[in-house]
């Protein structure tokens, strides 16, 4: 049986979170500044004609992509065994989070992660190579190294490794797409809220 990941006191968890999500963030954003990079949010370069309503709509397409994968997610669960598992060993790891928790949890991860993975990270495999080489290098590389983060400390945990592979390749195409982390952010967030908040609420799917 997996053990909790978190301290049992409420505080104690909430600076673990705050300093394991933040630091990742500090770090993206040092990168970006080493490699000359004037935003970390921006995909290219920052245009003047970049506007409040841009951001508006990057982030509920990332509202929009994030409902649709929890649903996707409830889905699985119903007709898959690996998930249905993966989902009562992820019970006994976040059973102790209360809602306070399972929201900053989903915020700082959502912000830290993909600051560091769809953004400086991402950047950094890009430069490596010229045009859309570069491109789906750095598409494929800050996808695999996400996955690697995701790896649990048993087989059960598989499934959430390859998802995750899967997922940071969907958030790294909506970054280039979009051409900012907003809806990225918004849709990880949406995704880990959602779905942790229903792992400890129920102790099982099957």
């Amino acid at each position: 049986m997996a053990r909790p990941l978190f301290p049992s006191r409420q505080f104690d968890r909430s600076l673990v979170i705050l300093a394991l999500y933040g630091g990742l963030g500090i770090v993206a954003w040092l990168g970006s500044r080493v490699m000359g990079r004037e935003n970390l949010f921006i995909y290219g370069p920052v245009s003047s004609s970049y506007r409040f309503g841009h951001v508006c709509s990057s982030l509920l397409l990332g509202v929009a992509f994030g409902l649709f994968i929890v649903l996707l997610t409830r889905i699985f669960q119903e007709r898959s065994i690996a998930v249905k598992q993966l989902h009562h060993e992820f019970h006994h790891v976040l059973s102790s989070l209360t809602a306070r928790d399972i929201f900053l949890l989903a915020a700082m991860s959502a912000i830290g992660e993909e600051c560091f993975f769809r953004s400086t990270l991402f950047f950094f495999l890009q430069s490596r190579h010229a045009g859309v080489w570069g491109v789906m290098v750095a598409i494929l590389g800050s996808s695999f190294l996400f996955s690697l983060i995701h790896i649990g400390p048993s087989k059960r945990f598989l499934s959430w490794t390859v998802s995750s592979f899967l997922m940071g390749l969907f958030l790294a195409l909506i970054f280039v797409w979009v051409g900012d982390l907003f809806a990225p952010i918004a849709a990880h967030f949406v995704i880990n809220w959602l779905n942790a908040r229903d792992i400890v609420k129920r102790p099982s799917v099957f």
